[in-house]
């Protein structure tokens, strides 16, 4: 056997092993991801009680529209997770336990979210953690989400007004 076989084999398994307990998506993903030029978009950005999709809940919703590079509308919104905010999240996110306590929950705001969406495509810095959560919604009864479109293109153009949300 070759070195760069025996080499390849090693990886191959170690790969395996690493993977072995890692958590797999219940089901094909409903976004697909692309690297195409757009002038239109949505930029998504959820702040959440943890990093696990399904398990956790979101606390925050921030949503820019443009439209020609140029943002014309927000969608920014503090969401009741009706659990506790761990205090490692609050020391991350800024967020606490007060400012959520009577805000309304996802039920009450995802249609709202999925409008302002619409037909454009997501752009979102962590699209597979912001996508993840957004589908993970579809466990709840009577919420159907839409296939979206996530872009992972980086706008030279655009400012960072996401900041100022």
């Amino acid at each position: 056997m070759s070195p760069n076989r025996k080499a390849t084999e090693l990886l191959q398994s170690k790969t395996n092993i690493q993977n072995w307990g890692a958590r797999r998506a219940s089901r094909k993903r409903k976004f697909k991801t692309t690297s195409k030029h757009v002038n239109d978009y949505i930029v998504l950005d959820f702040e959440t009680t943890g990093f696990r999709a399904g398990a956790d809940r979101i606390i925050q919703i921030g949503a820019l529209k443009f439209i020609n590079h140029e943002r014309v509308e927000v969608l920014n919104t503090f969401i009741n997770p009706e659990r506790h905010i761990p205090l490692t999240i609050t020391r991350l996110t800024g967020i606490t336990n007060e400012m959520v306590e009577w805000a309304p929950t996802i039920e009450q705001k995802i249609y709202e979210l999925i409008e302002f969406i619409g037909e454009f495509p997501i752009i979102a810095h962590n699209a597979s953690f912001d996508m993840g959560f957004l589908y993970a919604l579809d466990n709840i009864q009577g919420i159907q989400i839409p296939r979206i479109h996530s872009h992972r293109h980086r706008s030279t153009r655009t400012k960072n007004n996401y900041r100022n949300t």
